[in-house]
């Protein structure tokens, strides 16, 4: 009988060892995923954060196009 108990209790433990084990690759599957994700994330903040810089250029350039022109136009007048 105490063999019985010494089998059953073995039992347990592997498929409790094999629970913690499966455990182990899903959280391993979640983090590699989370560091995808934000691998992705970060390289589309700098996509944006370079669209950002390429607009303000771009609202420059016409603000002081537009302020010539203004100049050109009040000197005329």
């Amino acid at each position: 009988k105490e063999h019985d108990l010494v089998v059953h209790a073995n039992n347990q433990l592997q498929l409790r060892a094999r629970e913690l084990e499966s455990n182990i690759g899903s959280y391993d599957s979640v983090a590699n995923k989370s560091s995808l994700t934000i691998f992705s994330l970060q390289k589309d903040i700098k996509e944006k954060q370079d669209q950002i810089l390429e607009l303000q250029s771009r609202i420059r350039t016409h603000m002081e196009d537009r302020e010539t022109s203004e100049r050109k136009t009040d000197n005329l007048y």
